[in-house]
């Protein structure tokens, strides 16, 4: 565990704290969610285990990126699922190289082999270009053996993948105050890479360019488009699921959508011609992409009054019209 913590980078989102959430996030799942009823001891070390090393050695930046420089990591797996590929390469290269802290070495060869196959399928399983094919995938299975245990058994590397990747995208599905922390760790990270590609000269990723991209606006869609769906489907599976997250997301939609709302009402009187916010201190400060063992906050600064029309400030002088009012 030491190893791992810092094998993960000092950036604002992707790093070891992250990496905690996830994984008390499969704990619950499997726990209190009731999907360890449907798993082998092994299934649920391979899964706890590939929670703590999904993303080991993130630098920040998404596959696209890497892609688009021809980074050493793109080299390396060919643009296919390259981040993903790297954490999983990244882990059992070192215990490999390393058997003190190889944690699988008393396991039989078979063993071995079984966890080290279905943590590389998971792991791989949470790049984003592949939700609607696991989710799909997911969809069809329990439609058709529905809750019955015993008919899961060739089917639970489907369960393993959705499991993992729910728990990656859970920011939503935690308490409204958590999740906007969590949002602001994403946009922070997020804004930093669309900052570089700006400096390359390279196109911006989706929701990378801080001059456009509204936080609420954003959580809005990742809520009705992806999480939500996911969570839906699990509940299916997952009764306490159903009944205790699905809630959870609804509220936080509602949440987001206060803050969508239009900032001009009747109560606030008459807004003059253009209002000039002086930030002084960037919401959204870059953060060197170097290994650490340091404890880190996953929180950016509040700025007074950003609750009210639910958008970070762009710039640290910008003049807001009546017109650019429009959310």
């Amino acid at each position: 565990l030491a190893f791992v913590e810092a094998s993960y980078f000092e950036v604002p989102y992707h790093n070891s704290t992250h990496a905690a959430d996830v994984l008390q996030t499969v704990h619950w799942i499997l726990k209190k969610g009731g999907a360890a009823s449907y798993l082998a001891r092994i299934e649920i070390l391979a899964v706890l285990c590939a929670a703590v090393a999904h993303d080991v050695g993130h630098d920040g930046k998404n596959n696209d990126f890497h892609k688009h420089i021809v980074s050493d990591r793109a080299i390396s797996f060919n643009d296919r699922s390259i981040q993903e590929n790297y954490h999983a390469s990244t882990i059992f290269r070192a215990m490999k190289q390393d058997p003190s802290i190889d944690i699988f070495g008393n396991l039989n060869d078979e063993q071995a082999a079984m966890l080290r196959s279905t943590m590389i399928e998971m792991i791989l399983m949470t790049d984003m270009s592949r939700h609607f094919e696991k989710l799909t995938a997911f969809k069809s299975v329990v439609e058709e053996v529905g809750q019955t245990k015993d008919r899961w058994e060739n089917h639970k590397i489907v369960l393993l993948d959705l499991l993992l990747h729910s728990a990656d995208i859970s920011n939503q599905a935690k308490h409204h105050e958590m999740a906007s922390k969590w949002t602001d760790c994403a946009l922070s990270e997020f804004f930093a890479q669309g900052d570089e590609e700006k400096k390359r000269g390279l196109p911006q990723s989706q929701l990378c360019n801080r001059e456009v991209t509204h936080r609420a606006r954003s959580q809005i869609k990742f809520i009705k488009y992806i999480v939500l769906p996911t969570y839906t489907a699990l509940g299916e599976l997952l009764p306490a699921v159903r009944n205790e997250i699905v809630p959870r997301i609804h509220e936080n939609l509602f949440q987001w959508n206060l803050l969508n709302r239009p900032v001009l009402s009747p109560l606030h009187g008459d807004l003059p011609d253009s209002l000039t916010l002086d930030v002084t201190k960037d919401p959204y400060p870059r953060k060197a992409s170097t290994p650490t063992t340091a404890t880190r906050q996953c929180w950016s600064p509040v700025l007074e009054g950003e609750e009210e029309n639910g958008q970070r400030p762009l710039s640290q002088d910008m003049a807001i019209s009546r017109t650019s009012l429009q959310f």
